[in-house]
């Protein structure tokens, strides 16, 4: 019986009518273990974003547009049907459900894996419809153990770093209770990482309940130093710790907060209050110091990729059999000899023609297409060392000849969309849908759309995707100093090819106006062969002037 059959036979067996499934831990991150990731054990979804749902005799699959293709290949002639999150006319899941369920139904989340936003707007649909809306565990009986594994301090002095950082959480709440659930902001505040784990994240698992005289920390990793005022228990003994506690205010992060835990609180007469943008944005704005730490971090990156460009046109030319998994396999290698290099931030991106054109593919060994010369080859990679992480994409032409007109005309166009936002001069507060408008109109006026956000927030060694500020059409975050985001606008070819050129900036402030603009961390050159200059106005030439264009078999990095 396969695992679908399995969960339809509970289903049955509990008269549930429809099953919406997140694929969430209790902490709600972006990236989770095996243990939580049913979208993988159903369909063998690999990706990070998508939510399952099934009915009693139908499957529904639910992801955003950087997996379209991904899941056309994977489901083929499945029963799987696949809805394009985002597309025009394609409802919302709140709308998809309002049209799907009956009067009498029973509709089944798992509690401990939705945040209390969607839950809401999930309840109303079902109360609205006349329909049940329960809890459902796909996995009972079966027990989450995080980790013991050893953490390491990520910064010096970090007994003063974690009591100025304490100090600035405390001083702006006027709550009882300070609550920490995402893994990693408690990463942020305490100094500590966890190196050396698959899949990029350097956060671990745990809660933190801050009160103003003390802090608890509940989490199975044994910590390098105390932390001053901190009482360390085990990650298991925060839910008791919930049952104790009664008729407090407690400010917490709503999009971090799964639904369970926010009834168990509730349940006991607490007072919650969303205090996520304050907490988050604490986070997410960096020192000097810390940007420029992340920019010997792209340094180190820079590094790796330049021989493993040289090492690819060269070894192309040549004639060589290579995969998209050998070059992937061989930046590692490069990226290895960096006394510095703690690992990757994600799992690479080496896609080649057509490939390229699935926004977050990842080479497999067994399945990686060949890489040859007269192609385009697109590499986002990313890594943390002792200084930072970071992210960055680049596509370059494998050699062979002239590359193709429409592939020129195209790279050309996302490279003017680059440059539009990353010369533009800001306010202060500026929303970030603002800001991708000017990269979007840019790339729409050459022909070329793409449904993902133009940038996203990065972690000070943490997190590659960091909330809460991005540039993407929802994002009505505003800007300020300090703030590491990508630019990275895309163009995306079926059968083709795929485009995406990344750099990472610092949003940095101009003294005399007081005018926000985009500070350059990434430090790579652009393919000079896919450039059509006749395209780029003086103003755009200068600026790539000052990131440099490189051409075949270049050693000027």
């Amino acid at each position: 019986m396969s695992p679908t059959d399995e969960i339809r036979k509970r289903m049955e067996a509990e008269e549930i009518d429809l099953l919406i499934l997140f694929s969430s831990d209790p902490h709600l991150c972006e990236n989770v273990p095996d243990f939580f990731n049913v979208r993988k054990r159903l369909l063998g979804f690999r990706g990070s974003a998508g939510v399952v749902i099934l009915t009693r005799t139908r499957t529904f699959f639910r992801t955003d547009s950087r997996y379209y293709l991904e899941c056309e290949r994977l489901f083929g002639e499945s029963e799987t049907v696949l809805i394009r999150d985002g597309e025009p006319g394609v409802p919302s899941l709140e709308e998809w459900l309002l049209d799907e369920v009956r009067r009498g139904d029973t509709v089944a989340v798992n509690k401990n894996g939705i945040a209390h936003p969607l839950y809401a707007s999930l309840e109303a649909v079902c109360r609205q419809k006349g329909a049940a809306l329960i809890d459902f565990d796909p996995e009972p009986g079966r027990r989450f153990f995080p980790g013991t594994g050893p953490l390491a301090p990520a910064e010096k002095n970090i007994r003063a770093a974690f009591l100025k950082k304490m100090k600035r959480l405390r001083r702006e709440t006027d709550s009882d209770v300070v609550l920490l659930t995402a893994p990693d902001t408690i990463a942020w505040l305490t100094g500590f990482r966890l190196f050396g784990q698959e899949g990029g994240d350097l956060f671990f698992y745990a809660w933190m309940w801050i009160t103003g005289n003390e802090a608890v920390l509940f989490c199975d990793h044994p910590l390098p130093e105390p932390l001053p005022g901190v009482t360390v228990f085990p990650y298991s003994e925060f839910s008791s710790k919930i049952e104790t506690v009664t008729g407090m205010k407690i400010e917490c992060s709503f999009s971090d907060l799964n639904e369970n835990l926010r009834e168990r609180l509730t349940d006991r007469g607490n007072i919650l209050s969303d205090g996520g943008l304050r907490i988050r944005m604490l986070q997410t704005v960096k020192t000097r110091s810390q940007i420029a730490a992340v920019k010997r971090a792209a340094a180190v990156e820079k590094r790796a990729a330049a021989r493993l460009r040289e090492w690819l046109l060269r070894a192309a030319a040549e004639g060589a059999a290579f995969t998209e998994a050998d070059v992937a396999r061989r930046l590692e290698a490069f990226r290895l000899d960096s006394g510095r290099y703690r690992g990757a931030s994600f799992e690479t991106i080496a896609a080649f023609g057509e490939n390229g054109a699935v926004v977050h593919y990842k080479p497999e060994p067994a399945t990686a297409a060949p890489v040859k010369s007269g192609g385009l080859l697109l590499l986002d990679c990313g890594i943390h060392t002792t200084d930072g992480t970071t992210d960055m994409t680049r596509v370059f032409w494998t050699g062979g000849g002239r590359p193709p007109a429409e592939a020129v005309r195209d790279y050309t166009t996302v490279l003017k969309a680059h440059i539009a936002l990353a010369r533009t001069v800001f306010p202060a507060g500026t929303p970030g849908a603002d800001l991708d408008a000017i990269a979007r109109s840019e790339a729409e006026r050459g022909g070329v759309k793409y449904g993902h956000g133009t940038g996203h927030g990065v972690g000070w060694l943490n997190c590659v995707h960091e909330p809460p500020f991005s540039i993407s059409p929802s994002c009505g975050v505003g800007a300020q100093p300090g703030i590491i985001v990508s630019i990275e606008p895309g163009c995306y070819r079926k059968g083709s090819y795929g485009i995406r050129l990344e750099n990472l900036y610092a949003i940095a402030a101009d003294r005399k106006s007081g005018l926000l603009h985009f500070e350059r961390i990434t430090d790579f050159p652009f393919e000079k062969e896919l450039i059509d200059e006749s395209r780029l106005s003086e103003e755009e030439k200068k600026w790539l002037d000052g990131c440099g264009t490189v051409g075949p078999f270049s050693e000027s990095f």
